[in-house]
């Protein structure tokens, strides 16, 4: 009867603890947020890394036909460096990698949902990387 209770109280111990490292690994990892930008009817999309831990974020799609420019843009604010590449809706790259605090041009091959893939260069499992990354037309 004593061995039930110590069992229940070892097991209903774990399942606890795996709760709350799970929720702090959740809330770890994600650490930035997606914003619209668009203004006078010009779309634009971006995603803001505002603490550590986010190695990949996204922003939301704006589209775009064939051959149309999109303007890319990077601010890396923290101690490492936080790097954009515009993708498709396919993940494919569209662009080179763009650092610091850049803005590129890219010429659209096809019509199609853009958006910009944000990655944090930090090789340490912190992910140190703050800023913010966006695509417009």
């Amino acid at each position: 009867m004593n061995k039930k209770k110590v069992k229940g109280k070892i097991i209903i111990s774990s399942l606890l603890g795996l709760f709350l490292l799970t929720s702090f690994v959740l809330t770890a990892s994600a650490v930035y947020s997606k914003f619209d930008c668009t203004y006078a009817g010009i779309s634009c999309k971006g995603v803001k890394v505002t603490g550590y831990g986010t190695v990949l974020a996204h922003s939301d799609y704006v589209y775009a036909s064939s051959g149309k420019e999109l303007q890319v843009s990077n601010s890396s604010t923290g101690p490492f460096n936080l790097v954009t590449q515009l993708v498709d809706s396919s993940g494919n790259a569209i662009s080179r990698e763009v650092y610091y605090s850049d803005t590129i041009f890219v010429k659209v091959p096809k019509s199609d949902n853009y958006r910009v893939k944000v990655t944090c260069k930090d090789s340490s499992s912190q992910a140190r990387c703050t800023g913010q990354s966006q695509v417009s037309q």
